[in-house]
């Protein structure tokens, strides 16, 4: 597999997050219907009521997308669903992604792109995919290409690279401390990265950390295809 790290400059949801930047929002899934609509399914995350308020009334004026609906609130993060319309929907790329077996490990939302982690079967598929965004007119900024050598590109207890230094920096740094002495923001800016970025890369590696030790000591080390290396 080939993976790519990109900022895709989709206008999904743009407007919500120019209105409300301190919401973070990450993509859980996508699903196509009638091979024309698009919906979405993604997590904000807020620190309180009123912040989830001026979001949802910003999904509900946003241009981007339609019927969007809160399903469900788990500590602080809320699951929305909306279908894409207008510009977002003649500009989704989730429809040719599906058809060339690419399979999208992360993706962040922000009012200046979407961050995108996506494994490609091969080069020709990414060449496929970026020349679609070209086509239909979708601005693209790549921040990383590689090639993933499966296990021989995990560092010990199946963690990836970025997931062991992450978790070495939340000890060293003191953000498993209590009280913490530094918070998500700090702690990804030592690595170079966003706080929702940190956050998410933080949960994986300590997700990945618990499988394959506790849970696989019990017999029940459970790997998921699916799961971002990052």
């Amino acid at each position: 597999m080939i993976v790519v790290e990109f900022r895709l400059g989709t206008p999904a949801l743009r407007e919500t997050l120019s209105r409300t930047s301190e919401v973070r929002v990450e993509w859980e899934r996508s699903d196509t219907a009638d091979g024309e609509r698009v919906h979405l399914l993604f997590w904000a995350e807020a620190d309180g009521t009123d912040e989830f308020g001026a979001f949802e009334a910003a999904l509900e004026d946003d241009p981007s997308v339609t019927a969007p609906t809160a399903l469900v609130e788990v500590g602080g993060r809320r699951l929305y669903r909306a279908e894409l319309r207008g510009e977002a929907l003649e500009r989704a790329v989730y429809p040719v992604l599906v058809e060339i077996g690419a399979v999208v490990r992360a993706v962040t939302v922000t009012a200046s792109g979407w961050e995108c982690h996506i494994a490609f079967p091969d080069r020709a598929a990414v060449d496929r995919f970026f020349d679609h965004c070209d086509e239909h007119g979708v601005e693209t900024t790549v921040h990383r290409l590689y090639q993933e050598r499966g296990e021989g590109s995990e560092s010990s207890f199946g963690l990836t690279e970025s997931q062991r230094e992450i978790l070495a920096a939340a000890v060293e740094l003191g953000y498993l401390d209590v009280p913490r002495r530094v918070d998500l923001k700090e702690l990804g800016e030592h690595l170079g990265i966003s706080d929702t970025a940190a956050s998410q890369r933080f949960r994986r590696g300590v997700r990945a950390l618990v499988e394959r030790t506790l849970l696989a000591m019990a017999g029940d080390g459970r790997e998921r295809d699916d799961d971002p290396p990052d």
